[in-house]
């Protein structure tokens, strides 16, 4: 395996164990994989101000973002005056503030 730097060669683990998931461990095809990303950066934007996510779901996303090689998650918390993240011991924040 060749790779111009270690982030190189850790996505290019990433699409051989991509490949290799479809086949049994004793069946390893002979390959040869060329692969480098067509833009400097691949992300997605996950607007929390306007819309509530459980952890859980933040978890996923960036699971998922992982599986398609995305290196940059634009977190967005609060937008203009409004404060949106959930503080069960303060409600007035979300009650009133969200608005």
């Amino acid at each position: 395996m060749q790779a111009k730097n270690p982030v190189g060669a850790f996505y290019a683990v990433q699409t051989l164990r991509a490949i290799l998931d479809g086949y049994k461990r004793v069946n390893i095809p002979s390959l040869s994989i060329e692969d480098a990303p067509r833009y400097p950066w691949r992300g997605m934007h996950l607007d929390v101000s306007r819309n509530f996510h459980t952890l859980d779901d933040v978890k996923r996303l960036i699971r998922a973002m992982a599986m398609y090689k995305m290196n940059h998650l634009h977190l967005h918390l609060t937008d203009d005056e409004g404060w949106r993240i959930e503080i069960p011991d303060i409600p007035e924040l979300t009650e009133v503030i969200s608005y």
